[in-house]
């Protein structure tokens, strides 16, 4: 604040400012014959669209034009606009004769992080008296006031409307990375084996250009015949009652009936869209040969630090990717191998939230460790008969699966909840093993592409936050006069 322009005054807030604390009216309700006044609670602020009114009496009041402050809870310090009503009990009205509401409003803007980052109380933070009133404020004449804000505010115009673009951008990434999933699950992002198998020529070129995949005898020729999703598929389930009748044998259980009860139903294919030749519907229990949910042990079990990573929901991500930067948990060895056993997790199981919203977070499990374990709002996919892990989370994180799975969930209270038996039943395009190896390179190839652009407006964007709070120190130094 120091080398303030010439007829500028310097203060305090606690000097020039007067503060009106916020009270909850005895009846407030939905708007009635005696509830007329309406009441500006947080939300109310945040809106500027007030849905409770109260009776008329003795509460504090304001109206468009003054300036509000969040005095308690997690955004203590927030300012917003007035709405005509009674304050409500976690808001101030603030107040200085010698300020325009308009300069105060933006001058408390930018003094929000000091607010915030300074509050006191134990449970539920409020603003500091001590820290707010002694905040320092320059009081220029009151025409620079007008001035400084219709700067401020032409400045803001701009930025605001580099931000929408940015954010126009945004969402253009996202749906474009929902189509190229959308593509990758209906067979249309490569060429499939079957058109490949019509057109030689056009196959040893696509091979050659995706790196060369080979076939079985590791040769680079394109083979007569190809390995169909619908024969991988039936190739899968002889395995998995090969499995099933040894672990019978092993047990001395009748394998017969093991096997029969064992045996996972195909999907209903009669409201499915069709697929491309060489392509197969399956039900996920068909091609997995684990999938159940995780456990939550007691609280006491949980560890900052320990053996064994635990994965939670916030650790899933809609990109395929696992995050477990965020808040790490983990659990003890002792605890993984006897209590949780069931919900234990390996590199390149796929992972799916069963609790929402939102739903369809999918996340491959990665090799950073050699087991992990999961909660109970996590699911467990373990794919078989070497299919891509990477084409089995496309499929999890495709708008029309996850949509055929919400359709199917119970929801309480507005929360959507995935049982085992959906996500066992969940209908899956199967494409011939081949051809997933060029899927996911496809879909790697472009997704790369989009998290580049991504970073690049989030950085802008977040360098967007930082231009607001140099407009506005530099209008309060008077870099505007």
């Amino acid at each position: 604040m120091s080398g303030l322009p010439n007829f500028w005054k310097l203060s305090t807030i606690g000097d020039v400012c007067e503060t009106v604390k916020g009270k909850k009216p005895k009846n407030s309700g939905e708007r009635s014959g005696e509830r007329t006044i309406p009441y500006i609670n947080i939300k109310a602020f945040e809106s500027g669209l007030a849905e409770q009114f109260a009776e008329p009496g003795e509460y504090p009041v304001c109206d468009e034009e003054d300036v509000l402050i969040v005095w308690d809870g997690a955004r203590s310090g927030l300012i917003g606009r007035g709405v005509r009503g009674y304050i409500g009990s976690t808001l101030a009205r603030i107040m200085c004769k010698s300020l325009s509401n308009s300069f105060l409003f933006y001058f408390l803007q930018s003094k929000y992080g000091e607010i915030n980052s300074r509050t006191k109380g134990v449970g539920i933070p409020h603003v500091d008296p001590q820290v707010f009133y002694q905040i320092r404020v320059p009081i220029p004449p009151l025409s620079e006031q007008s001035d400084i804000v219709a700067e401020i505010e032409k400045q803001f115009t701009r930025l605001d409307a580099g931000i929408a673009a940015l954010k126009r951008v945004q969402a253009n990434l996202k749906r474009y990375r929902a189509a190229v999933l959308k593509a990758a699950c209906e067979g249309k992002l490569v060429p499939t084996e079957a058109e490949l198998h019509k057109a030689p020529k056009v196959a040893a070129a696509s091979r050659r250009s995706s790196g060369g995949s080979q076939s079985r005898d590791g040769s680079a020729t394109l083979s007569s015949t190809f390995e169909t999703g619908e024969q991988l598929l039936e190739r899968i389930l002889a395995e998995r009652r090969k499995n099933v009748a040894a672990a019978s044998r092993r047990s001395g259980t009748n394998k017969r009936r093991d096997a029969a009860s064992t045996e996972p139903a195909a999907p209903d294919t009669t409201s499915l869209p069709s697929l491309p030749e060489g392509w197969t519907w399956a039900s996920a229990e068909q091609i997995c040969n684990f999938i159940t949910k995780g456990t939550t042990p007691s609280a006491n079990k949980l560890l900052k630090q320990g053996e064994i990573p635990f994965i939670k929901v916030y650790n899933l991500t809609d990109d395929g990717r696992l995050d477990f930067t965020v808040k790490p948990t983990f659990i003890s060895r002792a605890v993984h191998d006897a209590e949780l056993a069931r919900s234990k997790v390996f590199p390149k199981d796929v992972l799916m939230n069963i609790v929402g919203p939102p739903l369809g977070k999918v996340s491959i499990v990665p090799e950073d460790h050699a087991e992990w374990n999961i909660n109970q709002a996590v699911a467990i996919f373990r794919p078989l008969g070497n299919i891509d892990c990477h084409i089995l989370a496309y499929c999890l994180m495709n708008q029309g699966i996850l949509q055929w799975a919400i359709a199917r969930s119970k929801t309480t209270a507005g929360q959507h909840n995935l049982t085992l038996e959906i996500c066992r039943n969940l209908p899956l395009p199967l494409p011939p093993l081949a051809e997933q190896s060029r899927i996911v390179a496809e879909v790697e190839r472009r997704l790369s592409v989009l998290e580049e652009l991504d970073a690049v407006v989030n950085a802008n964007l977040q360098r967007a936050t930082r231009l607001r709070q140099c407009i506005l120190q530099k209008a309060f130094t008077g870099g505007f006069c």
